[in-house]
């Protein structure tokens, strides 16, 4: 990750010498808060302190630091021995009320201190600016600088994948109840399979769960949704790839969107029928999937930007052949993410943003 190293040497002693690295990368505030909650994923601090002592004494010193105006400040007590360097990071206790206010990329400024613990007497002051993302933008990858490797954060759409109550959801989830053979929806019940295969519905689980897919879709249609094409990757510069996602109520209420909007959309539904979606990104294009039976390790996947224009089947055999595309796809130019396991590795929204 790329930082820019200011120094200092305070005036308390020469021999005790600080340094603040700031991170250049702009902050996913969609999910920030999640990167740091997962043990596996590489999480840039927004500041790194460095203090080094170069003296025969002990110091205690306090650092705190703080984004203004939408953190809590953090305060860090610290012993510093003889001769020792010590590295403090920094991850802020974010406002998420102030989060949802960003609506466009914003500077705010990160305040850092180091004090005299007892009587509060400043050594230094420095002010750094980071660059916030607003909450509905999705950073895809960040490309290190300074060694070239990749960081994508793909699987952070499943945080995009989020609850919403709204009276359009329930006339639609109404109606999809409505196209089903039975009038019910219960996910993956084997009971109800066995209804239909033995009133000649389906043949199997497989027929069983497309069908209930199928009433998704059909039901969607009925809202005639428009297909509305959009940059897929932004970016603020070469080495830093996102891109504005609508969450699902916004698409459902304006009845717009993208391929990733539309597969978003489509994969909240799936979940919320007790399906186990998957989503799928390929460059320059995303669609959905569904787990054909619980833990069947098999899954059916969808064109979802052909609804409101063409009928499921049509939009099936386009899911297959996307499918087939992705199995060619050279490695790490296709990514697939299984909403039921980001969900075990504790990916899910912390705010709601309606």
């Amino acid at each position: 990750m790329k930082y820019t190293v200011f120094q200092h040497r305070l005036k308390l002693n020469p021999g005790l010498n600080f340094s603040i690295a700031k991170i250049h990368c702009p902050i996913p505030t969609a999910f920030y808060e999640l990167l740091q909650k997962n043990p596996n994923a590489l999480v840039p601090p927004m500041i790194e302190c460095f203090i080094y002592n170069n003296d025969s004494t002990f110091y205690d010193l306090k650092i705190t630091n703080e984004v203004q105006d939408i953190s809590s400040k953090k305060i860090e007590n610290v012993r510093i021995g003889n001769y020792e360097f010590l590295k403090i990071s920094f991850f802020p206790n974010l406002k998420h009320e102030k989060l949802i206010e960003i609506t466009l990329p914003r500077d705010y400024t990160i305040i850092s201190q180091i004090l005299v613990p007892r009587s509060n007497y400043l050594l230094l002051e420095e002010t750094n600016i980071v660059t916030f993302l607003p909450y509905d933008t999705m950073l895809i990858k960040m490309i290190d600088e300074s060694t070239g490797r990749t960081q994508t954060f793909y699987k952070y759409l499943t945080n995009w994948v989020k609850r919403f109550e709204s009276k359009k959801l329930n006339q639609l989830m109404r109606n999809v109840i409505e196209e089903t053979f039975d009038k019910i929806i219960s996910g993956y019940n084997i009971d109800r399979v066995r209804w239909a295969i033995k009133n000649k519905k389906v043949k199997n689980e497989v027929e069983y769960t497309r069908h209930l897919v199928k009433c998704i879709y059909n039901s969607l249609a009925l809202l005639s949704p428009r297909y509305m094409n959009e940059a897929f990757d932004i970016g603020r510069n070469s080495s830093q790839f996102g891109q504005r996602i609508k969450y699902p109520q916004e698409t459902l209420e304006e009845e717009r969107g993208n391929c990733i909007d539309f597969t978003i959309l489509f994969a909240y539904l799936i979940e919320m029928i007790g399906l186990n979606p998957v989503i799928v990104i390929v460059p320059k294009h995303a669609y959905v999937g569904w787990e054909t039976w619980s833990n069947s390790g098999e899954y059916e996947y969808l064109e979802t930007t052909m609804v409101g224009y063409s009928d499921f089947e049509q939009a099936f055999s386009k899911g297959i052949k996307l499918e087939e595309d992705f199995k060619n796809l050279d490695y790490n130019k296709g990514y697939k993410i299984d909403i039921k396991q980001c969900r075990k590795d504790g990916i899910y929204t912390y705010q709601e943003k309606f």
